[in-house]
Order: structure tokens, then sequence, then C-alpha cells
């Protein structure tokens, strides 16, 4: 399973919500966070991890041997902050655009979990259709929008959301920081989650 999750501006918590949906997991397959963010990884920063060890890292040891597969390297890229594990996205946007971009080829054969039995975070930044991220919201099995409770024009942004996720097989909104958002769901016009004040 592919959860693509995006806000529609910087800072509304995408990575933030992406460890906590992983850490909360019901499972019964274990969830894995990819930071796929095209501004820059900042996990590994934050959390004192290697900020060379994920993504970059993958993409660089599949595209090295032509042939190989995600699925039997990726356990050697993941770290895990508490009881997450996650993929850390290079700083810099330009290297996660490029690793976001290197062809690999998937594969459930792995030494660890099988890829195709893992619930799959995708943190992908900002909601843009030309963004490196865009076919991991596209392809996911639904792509949640991060929106703070507190927005003020509910039609636009219903309206916004609906045109950026064209061709999307599920969306929805997650509303984040409203305890009651119940009136917005008419003016959205898109389904929609929430998680209460923060």
């Amino acid at each position: 399973m592919l959860i693509a999750l995006t806000g529609l501006t910087s800072r509304t918590g995408v990575t933030t919500t992406a460890v906590a949906l992983a850490d909360s997991w019901p499972g019964p397959q274990p969830a894995l966070v990819v930071e796929a963010d095209p501004a820059g990884g900042s996990l590994a920063h934050l959390t004192g991890a290697d900020p060379h060890r994920g993504l970059a890292s993958l993409s660089a040891a599949t595209t090295a041997s032509p042939g190989s597969r995600v699925g039997g390297h990726i356990w050697d890229h993941v770290q895990v902050v508490g009881r997450v594990p996650f993929l850390a996205a290079p700083e810099h946007p330009a290297a996660v655009s490029a690793t976001l971009s290197a062809p690999v080829t998937a594969t459930p054969h792995s030494s660890g979990p099988r890829l195709a039995d893992l619930a799959v975070i995708a943190d992908c930044g900002v909601l843009d259709p030309v963004s490196p991220a865009a076919p991991i919201i596209v392809g996911a099995d639904v792509a949640l929008v991060i929106v703070r409770g507190d927005l003020t024009d509910p039609a636009s942004i219903g309206r916004q959301v609906r045109e950026l996720t064209v061709g999307c097989r599920r969306c929805a909104v997650l509303m984040v920081g409203s305890p009651d958002a119940s009136e917005l769901t008419e003016r959205l016009g898109v389904p929609r989650y929430s998680v209460g004040s923060r």
C-alpha cells in the first residue's frame, strides 16, 4: 500500500504527519516513511540520523549495478527514529530531484519485510503537478492533502485540491488543527479526515 502525503503550502506538517501516521499504523503490515519532498529532506537532520543514508544511497546502489532491484537493497538504507523506519531524502533540492528521477526497478524480494507487504507513507512536500514527487502522488493508493483547520477560504482550497489531484486514484483532505471541521466538509467538496487541534 502506498499513501502519499502532501500539502498546499510549505510548513503544513506533512513530515510530522507522515511520521505520526507510521508510528500509529494499525497494521498488520509494517509502515515505512519515505521522505520524497523535492524541497529537501529534514528527517535525518531533525533526528540526528545519517543524511547520506536513505533515498540517495539507495538510488546510487541500484544505478551502480544495472539490473539491480530496489527490494533487494531497501533495508540497507533504512534508518529508524523511535519505532518508525524511514528512508531519508537528501537535504538539497537538486539531490532530491535527481534521486526521485533515477530509474529503479521494484521487486518484492528483500532481506527484510517484502516491499509489497509494507505500508509505504511518502512525504511528498508541497502539492505541485510538475514536482518530481507528482508520479508518487498520482500512483498512490490514496493521496492525503494536509490542510490547516484555520483555512480562510474552504471553497477555494477544495477547488485547488481537486485541480491538483486530477488522476489520483483516491484523494482526501486531512484537516489538522481543528477539533470540529465538519462544517467545512461541504464547502471543501473533497472527502475529509480530521486530526484534532494541536
